[in-house]
Formats: C-alpha cells, structure tokens, sequence
C-alpha cells in the first residue's frame, strides 16, 4: 500500500494536513478531470508518511464512484459512498444533482 489509514494519524495538526491535501486533490481532479469523486470517507484518504522526515500528505484514493461532470451534468438518483458519510442529498436519493458540495459535506464528518 502506498499510505496508511486515517487512524494513524498522530495529532490534530496531522489530520488536517491529511484532510486539506486530499480535498485540494479532489479540487484538482474535478477542475482538470471534470471527474467527481462521490465516495469522501476514512476507506477513501490515506496518510503518506515521509520516510525521511516523517513528514505527512494526504492522498485521495478509490475513484469506483466517481462520475464525469462535464457539459451533459445529469442527476443520478442512486447512492454512492459508505453510509456515515454521505450528504443528507445522497441519502435522501432525490434527482437533484449531485455536487462537490456533497463531497465537501462527506468530509465534515470525518472530522
């Protein structure tokens, strides 16, 4: 594995280093890849430790749920990600559209 779980973190300050570098990923992917993620939870961020210094970076992992956001946005109604996490719109599994707003929604409760 190329990182390890959220519970390996050793400190607040780690934990936020971990969660800001995997949603700056996330704003990334979706600006350059038009690829929404869906699936924000402790299965889907992994903590990368330097060997060096022991340095931590967060990584984004597990793209299964990810959709294309392009010019044909559509809304999906079905539910996607694990249950603790989703946005009150995912789990309500309305046609509205899905959002980096539910993403962003996902991660508040990983805090």
């Amino acid at each position: 594995p190329c990182g390890e779980t959220l519970d390996s973190v050793r400190s607040a300050d780690e934990l936020i280093v971990v969660l800001a570098d995997a949603m700056r990923a996330h704003g990334e992917i979706l600006r350059r890849c038009s690829l929404l993620h869906r699936d924000i939870s402790t299965n889907t961020i992994m903590v990368v430790r330097s060997p060096l210094d022991g340095t931590v970076h967060g990584a984004l992992i597990d793209f299964d749920c990810a959709i294309s956001v392009g010019v044909d946005r559509k809304a999906r109604p079905e539910r996607n990600g694990k249950l603790p996490f989703m946005s009150v719109l995912n789990l309500e599994a309305n046609w509205l559209e899905r959002t980096e707003i539910d993403d962003w929604e996902s991660l508040q409760y990983l805090v």
